[in-house]
């Protein structure tokens, strides 16, 4: 799972850097919470985002993987969660 989790991550980090607002103060917070059979990440982003129908469609497009599924996103301006399953 590490070499799927690697790309889908190296490409949602460039994604969201084309996106975000240089101009301004941004944060990205991740979180990680293990149970079993899963792996859980929280992507929380505060900051201005350029295009949040642009974030949207990159995570419609990359949903799912093997063993990474999108659970849950809010996007806004200028905050975004997100939420991706890695089943075990």
């Amino acid at each position: 799972h590490d070499e799927e989790l690697t790309e889908w991550c190296c490409a949602f980090f460039k994604m969201l850097e084309q996106q975000a607002d240089m101009s301004r103060e941004n944060h990205l917070d991740v979180s990680i919470e293990a149970m079993d059979g899963e792996v859980r990440l929280f992507f929380d982003y505060s900051g201005t985002i350029k295009d949040a129908e642009a974030i949207t469609t990159w995570l419609e497009e990359h949903r799912s993987a093997r063993s990474i599924h999108l659970e849950h996103a809010s996007i806004h301006n200028d905050e975004m969660t997100v939420l991706i399953n890695i089943h075990i």
